[in-house]
């Protein structure tokens, strides 16, 4: 089996938050630092291989700075950029293309970084054993993300399209989750393909828990930004944080009792369950 590609994950995200950072300095460095490898180690799957963890985690990093990328060109208002993002959704991982010379040079810039994050992510997913199999749903996931940046770009635009059942329904796609349960299936030695779609069902539930999870704790920073696209900002009621409260519980719940055997969907409750608590103590930060 192929070795890993570094030998210190820390010095390896440190070396890509200072690429990411050359292009777009957007947000601040804590969340590529400590929350994205942190939550990501909260929630890899037990099935994952022990020699893959760390490629694992760092392969999902370079995902998150994908998903942070394109949302922020979507739903903050004094970056909003429908011109690139029309060029950065034909990028995927295994799909290519040069920067369109009508892009201003700092919006060549985030492109080319665009580019770089999935050429990364594309080498690094070839480590794993069940890649080729399940390339194409990660694709697919992929493509789900861009329908919800999507959404939020159309909400950003216009106001008065926003509402609970789009906004749920799609909303949750924004945290890339399912894509990041797709990466862990690759990694996972002893994942059962007959289990796939059931797999598939727990990640939307994960993915809908790690929705509610944010939607909490940046609203502040959200309503500061002018950002419109949290559900929270759609519904009059003042009380609306509490059944998102009670959702999420609900949701830890009913994954304590899946029963598939590819891998511990207990673990996967507590690892959403910590991942709320990182998001809670970081609040304000990311």
């Amino acid at each position: 089996m192929t070795k890993f590609p570094f030998t210190n994950l820390r010095d390896e995200i440190e070396t890509l938050t200072k690429t990411y950072r050359e292009s777009s300095t957007l947000r601040p460095e804590v969340l590529f630092r400590d929350f994205l490898p942190t939550g990501y180690r909260f929630t890899t799957l037990t099935s994952v291989d022990g020699r893959f963890v760390d490629l694992v985690i760092f392969a999902k990093i370079h995902l998150g700075m994908i998903v942070t990328l394109y949302d922020d060109l979507a739903d903050h208002p004094r970056y909003y950029n429908p011109e690139l993002l029309k060029y950065l959704y034909k990028l995927n991982v295994g799909i290519d293309h040069v920067p369109a010379r009508s892009l201003a040079l700092q919006d060549q810039k985030v492109f080319n970084l665009a580019r770089y994050l999935f050429q990364r992510l594309a080498l690094l997913l070839q480590h794993f054993p069940h890649y080729k199999e399940l390339f194409p749903v990660l694709r697919f996931d992929l493509e789900q993300f861009y329908i919800s940046n999507k959404y939020s770009e159309l909400m950003t635009k216009l106001p008065a399209v926003r509402n609970l059942t789009e906004s749920r329904l799609l909303g949750p796609y924004n945290m890339g989750m399912v894509a990041a349960g797709t990466i862990d299936l690759m990694a996972s030695s002893g994942f059962d393909r007959r289990e796939l779609g059931t797999c598939r069902e727990i990640f939307i539930l994960g993915q809908r828990a790690g929705r509610i999870s944010n939607l909490l704790f940046t609203l502040r920073r959200e309503i500061s930004e002018g950002d419109l696209t949290n559900e929270i900002l759609m519904t009059s009621s003042e009380n609306y944080q509490n059944p998102l409260h009670q959702e999420f519980a609900d949701i830890l719940t009913k994954l304590q009792n899946q029963g598939i055997q590819t891998f511990s969907t207990v673990q996967y409750a507590t690892g959403l369950q910590a991942l709320n608590q990182l998001h809670q103590n970081l609040e304000g930060q990311i």
